[in-house]
């Protein structure tokens, strides 16, 4: 599960870093919410 977790965080993560730098127009809370994404995902399984 570990390795399926990290393929899925490299795959996606860049992808939703730029969506919510586009929305929010602030790194920092664009990093808070690729991380707070991962872990609402990974709380679900």
């Amino acid at each position: 599960m570990r390795l399926s977790v990290e393929i899925l965080i490299e795959k996606y993560k860049n992808n939703i870093y730029v969506i919510a730098f586009n929305l929010c127009k602030n790194a920092q809370d664009a990093e808070d919410v690729v991380q707070d994404t991962f872990i609402q995902y990974l709380s679900k399984k």
